[in-house]
């Protein structure tokens, strides 16, 4: 019984990022929450620390580059933390646009050749676990307006991760849409039946 407990846990309880793509209404919201075990980063060497440039960043996201950036609690000349990802994912191939408001904690993921996972060291516990937390909305936006392709998106095969461990994209149309969906699924098979 432990030894299934153990495996269960191993596949299902390990910590991970989960990053959410969706329509709310007429917007586009982009949450970030979780947790991720950066000791094997820090141990092999690929992670740093680094002053913000005076130009600081912008909440945004762009798809065709893999970038997802809340720069929501970061501001020009304080401290990054930077881990050096062997991948990340492209999840669309829409231009990038400019978040209308961000809150949570700072969370920076470059793709494009960069492969970067940036976040204050403050969200960095004594355990070396990263915690973070926070959301984006784009106005009057639609996942077809980034030309994003729905599906998950697991960046999971990074030899510094945990076991277990993968920072995940989620791309899923308006909750209201996949509910009708269902619903519609629902009517047809009681039709059938």
């Amino acid at each position: 019984m432990l030894i299934l407990l153990s495996v269960f846990c191993g596949s299902v309880c390990a910590d991970y990022i989960s990053i959410k793509i969706y329509e709310q209404g007429d917007d586009v919201i982009v949450s970030h929450s979780g947790s991720l075990d950066i000791s094997g980063f820090k141990g092999q060497g690929s992670y740093s620390e680094s002053q913000v440039g005076s130009s600081g960043y912008d909440s945004m996201i762009d798809p065709r580059d893999g970038y997802i950036c809340n720069a929501s609690g970061i501001s020009a000349g304080d401290t990054e933390g930077e881990i050096n990802l062997e991948t990340t994912v492209l999840f669309g191939f829409g231009s990038g646009a400019l978040a209308d408001s961000a809150s949570g904690d700072y969370f920076n993921l470059e793709g494009s050749g960069e492969n970067d996972l940036h976040f204050l060291p403050e969200n960095v516990d004594q355990n070396d676990i990263l915690t973070v937390n926070g959301s984006m909305t784009f106005q009057n936006k639609t996942l077809a307006d980034f030309m994003m392709y729905k599906g998950t998106y697991p960046i999971d095969d990074d030899s510094n991760f945990a076991d277990g461990e993968k920072i995940e994209i989620t791309i899923t149309p308006e909750p209201a849409t996949l509910a009708l969906l269902g619903l519609g699924g629902f009517v047809l098979r009681r039709r059938n039946a």
